[in-house]
């Protein structure tokens, strides 16, 4: 996803990635309106499943943005875990996506960035853009919610939301600036992530304002 990116009923659910598939061939097609401070852009992402790798002491699985970057996810008996990037047999624990524990109320806590909060507009004559870590706190908000695409309406539903506030100095041009991050994830069981909302804001007046909604366009399996 533009770095889309993405998250069962209860914690006895015997399929770990009912709500997040990892088959290598699996394919996800979004449709992306990215909103930022020059204006909105309609945007066509799509995300694969890959490869497995066995070699390791626990199977890693990988997806890959066509285009972009490659993600991949450990599965153990605490969910699903994004690993680090580009380390291979290296990888180490990142981000915890989507926890075994599927009830209504549970939390988390995971890294992330902003992704959303840029500009190329001035004084900056080329893009200028806040990467800033964030951690967000997750909840289990809903596991019956009804989602409609452009695909199907997808129903129970596993609805993810997430807030986040991080404070850093960004130098001579924006001083020591505040940015709050938001997101909302409806995840279908069989299917994955059919929806995610994400609003990001700062107290840079340049920079204030962010916005990303993915919603589901296509979805095969080999």
């Amino acid at each position: 996803m533009l770095t889309l990116l993405p998250l069962m009923a209860c914690s006895t659910d015997p399929e770990p990635d009912r709500y997040f598939p990892l088959e290598e061939g699996t394919r996800w097609i979004y449709s992306v309106t990215m909103k930022t401070m020059d204006g909105e852009q309609e945007l066509r992402q799509v995300v694969q499943a890959g490869p497995k790798i066995t070699n390791t002491q626990i199977p890693i699985y990988q997806r890959r943005v066509l285009g972009g970057p490659l993600f991949q996810y450990a599965v153990d008996d605490q969910g699903i875990t994004r690993l680090e990037q580009g380390r291979g047999r290296g990888a180490t624990l990142e981000s915890l996506v989507l926890p075994a524990n599927r009830e209504v109320g549970n939390t988390w806590a995971a890294a992330s960035q902003t992704s959303a909060l840029q500009s190329s507009g001035e004084p900056w004559e080329s893009l200028f853009k806040l990467n800033i870590p964030v951690v967000m706190e997750y909840a289990i908000a809903g596991d019956n919610e009804v989602v409609e695409t452009g695909v199907d309406e997808f129903e129970n539903c596993l609805l993810i939301e997430g807030t986040g506030e991080a404070t850093r100095d960004m130098g001579d041009l924006l001083g020591e600036t505040t940015v709050s991050v938001t997101s909302r994830e409806w995840y279908a069981p069989g299917v994955g992530l059919v929806r995610m909302e994400r609003t990001e804001t700062s107290t840079a007046t340049s920079l204030a304002h962010g916005e990303i909604v993915a919603v589901l366009d296509g979805w095969t399996q080999d």
